[in-house]
């Protein structure tokens, strides 16, 4: 789980730049209130998501035996249940979070055409 926070301003700062760009591009006040708060909403439920995730595994890392026990059942059925496994690794990821595709990249030159 390391890094996650760092992620998380990334993934903030991706959505919160989409939502600048759309609203600039479609005429709209960039710092129209209605779009705001959508961002908003999608920032806390992936912070949200994530942290009551990462609580979880500090709280299944102790030393009493039937919280150890549980523990070790719950990683193996991760580890060998791949949906399950797939599901938890988007969620860190974040992959429903983030854009799906990046409106500023088309103005990016390429760096293989030498007219650019």
């Amino acid at each position: 789980m390391a890094g996650q926070g760092f992620n998380m301003g990334v993934y903030d700062a991706m959505n919160l730049s989409e939502l600048i760009l759309n609203n600039s591009k479609n005429g709209r006040d960039i710092g129209d209130l209605h779009n705001l708060k959508a961002y908003e909403s999608k920032s806390k439920q992936y912070n949200t998501a994530l942290a009551y995730f990462e609580q979880g595994l500090i709280t299944a890392n102790t030393n009493w035996l039937p919280a150890n026990i549980i523990r070790n059942a719950g990683y193996g059925l991760i580890s060998n249940i791949s949906p399950l496994r797939d599901l938890l690794q988007n969620i860190a990821d974040g992959d429903q979070f983030v854009p799906s595709e990046w409106p500023w990249s088309s103005s990016i030159p390429d760096s293989d055409d030498p007219l650019s």
